[in-house]
């Protein structure tokens, strides 16, 4: 290990998260570019492995009666690690950004087309292929370091800035990170306590 930042440093997180913001996914409404718009700021914002968010559905994204948005990271969507389902709530800075207006009019997946799935795709499905173009992407705006994983490097960055705000237990559970030892995995981390953590967690 000779970098000594294992995720973004703040400023290669400014220049993606701007560029992010820049792209207008309304002018151009293909997939790609509605998953470079979003993709880096889901990932920064929840410390999420980029194929958790990649194959979202719109129906993944959810409101609870007490008014909290949050993202249901299932099985069910695709491929997971651990292959347990959690509640992650949406950091503020998200929804002011725009995300639920964004996906409103979406139904299915919203960073790919099924229907473009090819017969003999199970080993490279359609969500890696997406994480792919974006890692591309990132590195066309200079990333180049080849040290920095374009897309993993949001999940070390999520969880070296939420040490010291967020506690371990509930910073693993929004990351979906296994229990440290026996008594963190007893019971459950309720959606209220994450998204209270949450909103302490600083803006990028």
């Amino acid at each position: 290990q000779t970098r000594a930042e294992k995720g973004y440093t703040d400023d290669e997180a400014k220049i993606v998260l701007l560029a992010a913001s820049a792209v207008d996914s309304e002018a151009d409404p293909s997939f790609l570019a509605f998953a470079c718009r979003w993709l880096p700021w889901l990932c920064a914002y929840t410390g999420a492995r980029v194929g958790e968010m990649a194959q979202l559905r719109r129906e993944d994204v959810a409101k609870t009666s007490e008014g909290i948005w949050y993202l249901n990271i299932t099985p069910e969507a695709g491929s997971q690690k651990g292959r347990t389902s959690r509640q992650v709530p949406l950091h503020p800075h998200l929804i002011e950004q725009g995300f639920v207006d964004a996906i409103d009019r979406r139904t299915g997946p919203l960073f790919f087309d099924p229907r473009r799935r090819r017969a003999n795709s199970i080993g490279n499905p359609q969500h890696k292929k997406v994480a792919q173009r974006v890692a591309d992407w990132v590195r066309s705006l200079g990333i180049t370091d080849k040290k920095l994983q374009p897309n993993h490097g949001w999940r070390h960055r999520f969880i070296t800035k939420s040490r010291g705000i967020i506690e371990p237990d509930i910073r693993r559970a929004i990351t979906g990170h296994s229990a440290k030892d026996q008594h963190e995995e007893y019971g459950n981390v309720p959606l209220q306590t994450s998204h209270r953590a949450l909103m302490a967690y600083p803006r990028d």
